[in-house]
Formats: C-alpha cells, sequence, structure tokens
C-alpha cells in the first residue's frame, strides 16, 4: 500500500475488471473465444469479471448481442453483409460464424505471429446471443450493455424501438441492480431514462487530447454527464483519461470507468497502472486475464 507525505498509508481502491465483449483470449490462449458470444462471456464470468457487451436489435423487435452494424466480419449471411436491423430474429440465427475472420483477429491481438493457439471445436456452431439469454445465463455478474443505435439523429423506429426493449428485458429480468446501460448515443441515454429512471446508465465518449487541454472543460463535461444526461458513469477512452477529469467526476458523483481500446494485449497492460493510480472505478479492456493477474500482484 503507497504511503502518504505525512506517513499514513494511502488506500488505493482496485477497479472493476470489465471484460470488453467477453473474454477472449486466456492465459494458456487456449479455446480463443469470439466476442460478444456465450463462450466468451462464460470466460469472463470464470475470471469474476463484470462484461461488456452490445446490443441491437432486429426488425422483428428481438434484441441481439453485436458489435458490428451488419453480418460480415465475424458471422455470415450468403450474399453481401446486410444490416441486422434490417432483419428478422430468424434470419440472424441462420448466419454462420466464420472462424478464419476471427482467427486473424485474435492474431492482432495477441500481437505475435508465432503464437500457437486453437479453437475449440464447440466454436464452429456458435450462434449470435440473445440479450435475453445472457441476462438469464449470468445473474450474478454486472453487465455493461451498449445501445448500438446509429447515431444521434435516427429515431426510436430507426432503430426498432431499442432502447424500450431493453429496458423492457432489465425490468423483466430484475436485473436492475446488476446491469449499466452504455452508449456513445446522448439520445439513446435520454429515452433509456425516461422511459426508467432507476435503470443506471452511462455515456461512452471518445475525448481529443486538445480537449484536455481546454479550462473547466473536465468540470463542464462531468456536470454535463450528471445533471443533463443524469447518467450514473462515465466512460472515456483511456487517452482522454486524466486524474483532473477523474476528480471532476468523482465530485459530481459520478464513477468514471475508462475503456482500453489498444490492439494487442501488450500495449494494454501499461495502462492498467496509470488508470488505477488515477482512482477509476473501472477498466474496460480486452485483456480482462492480464488485469486480474496486474491487480492480484
Amino acid at each position: 500500500m503507497p504511503i502518504s507525505a505525512v506517513g499514513n498509508p494511502i488506500e488505493i481502491i482496485a477497479p472493476q475488471i470489465i471484460a470488453h465483449r467477453g473474454a477472449r483470449t486466456l492465459a494458456d490462449y487456449n479455446a480463443i473465444a469470439p466476442e460478444n458470444t456465450l463462450p466468451a462471456f462464460d470466460a469472463a464470468a470464470s475470471l469474476g469479471a463484470a462484461i461488456e457487451l452490445d446490443v441491437i436489435a432486429t426488425r422483428d423487435g428481438e434484441v441481439i448481442v453485436h458489435h458490428d452494424d451488419d453480418t460480415g466480419r465475424l458471422f455470415q449471411l450468403p450474399g453481401k453483409p446486410q444490416a441486422l436491423r434490417h432483419l428478422s430474429y430468424t434470419q440472424v440465427q441462420q448466419a454462420q460464424f466464420t472462424p478464419a475472420q476471427h482467427n486473424a483477429d485474435v492474431q492482432k491481438l495477441l500481437d505475435d505471429a508465432h503464437k500457437r493457439y486453437q479453437l475449440s471445436p464447440q466454436f464452429a456452431e456458435t450462434k449470435i446471443p440473445k440479450l435475453s439469454e445472457v441476462l438469464t445465463r449470468y445473474p450474478n455478474t454486472h453487465l455493461y450493455i451498449e445501445l448500438k443505435t446509429d447515431n444521434d439523429q435516427v429515431s426510436q423506429n430507426d432503430n426498432n424501438n431499442l432502447e424500450q426493449r431493453v429496458a423492457d428485458l432489465i425490468t423483466q429480468h430484475n436485473a436492475l441492480g446488476r446491469v449499466t446501460v452504455i452508449s456513445f448515443s446522448t439520445k439513446s441515454l435520454q429515452r433509456i431514462k425516461t422511459i426508467n429512471p432507476a435503470i443506471s446508465t452511462g455515456l461512452d465518449i471518445n475525448i481529443p487530447d486538445y480537449v484536455k487541454r481546454i479550462p473547466f472543460a473536465n468540470k463542464l463535461l462531468a456536470s454535463y454527464v450528471k445533471h443533463v444526461l443524469k447518467a450514473d458513469v462515465l466512460l472515456p477512452s483511456y487517452t482522454g483519461t486524466t486524474p483532473k477529469l477523474v476528480n471532476a467526476a468523482h465530485k459530481r458523483g459520478l464513477k468514471i470507468t475508462p475503456w482500453v481500446n489498444q490492439q494487442t494485449r501488450p500495449q494494454e497492460t501499461p495502462w492498467f497502472e496509470k488508470l488505477m493510480t488515477m482512482g477509476v472505478d473501472g477498466i474496460i479492456t480486452n485483456a480482462p486475464d492480464a488485469l486480474k493477474t496486474f491487480l492480484e500482484g
């Protein structure tokens, strides 16, 4: 435990470990799971980590867990990539997992062309899960549910009423105390709070470097998130997170949970200590196992 200038110990609270799209790469690099799937979430839960995931509503109103707006990268349907919000849930379930692209993504994440790893056979039949499945499967795991809405200009109908459907699922699964709904869209966060003010929400934001040099920018951002959006968590980019921003958020009763999206695990780990010493409340990372090892050490 660090010692202050006057000789008293300074308590540093370990931040919450949040697995970005699940825990895709474990320490032994065996059975590397596809992102945003039940195997990846199982791996995160086994670490005791919270889970960050992305959701989209299909044309017929099913809330599914998927990052990209369309098929093509990890799951494919015949023909050109198709927007998931324009498909029915039955069509989405026909999409086939494509291990070749997954292998390429994992190789970039590992940053080691010679690293040997294998995909467990059960991943071949992996499907895009429903949010309801995740809420049922992990009753004791905190979920950060990111709303993948087009942008702040689209209507609720254009997103198949995603906010209402997510709010309903949270209520149906008695999940208010274990869910935080997050988004880059301020309109989506305002809609969620209008539907149910008790739902915990958080703003994702990529803070450019020049903003850090603007006087009072930290205070203005924290005040906006707390008092205008009525959110509970600020989720800034890791490069935009500073001690001043952490302090401004905490003074206004906000939790602050940066996301680290470096391309490789070796590039992510140096940020863990930097962020922890700032006093952040959580860290969203592609390498939750590495963060857990760091905190235990």
